[in-house]
């Protein structure tokens, strides 16, 4: 599994996307991909509750910041 950068707008995030593969899916690949999922639902809650100020620190818009919560847990 490789890491890769993604531009959010005026922020890089990290995204780890997972590719499941018919006939390799392992129940160690299911378990890393729900990790995952958690991961980017607790990210995307906090974000979510975070104010203009705080969003500021890290150059991002309180409409970056909801396009980013309205995500599905799923998306990258």
């Amino acid at each position: 599994m490789t890491a890769q950068f993604r531009i959010f707008p005026n922020f890089a995030a990290l995204a780890r996307p997972f590719q499941l593969r018919q006939g390799t899916t392992t129940p160690n690949t299911f378990r890393q991909c729900i990790s995952e999922w958690w991961r980017r639902i607790r990210e995307r809650n906090e974000l979510g509750k975070l104010g203009h100020r705080d969003l500021a620190d890290f150059m991002c818009s309180k409409a970056d910041a909801r396009a980013e919560t309205s995500k599905w847990f799923w998306q990258a």
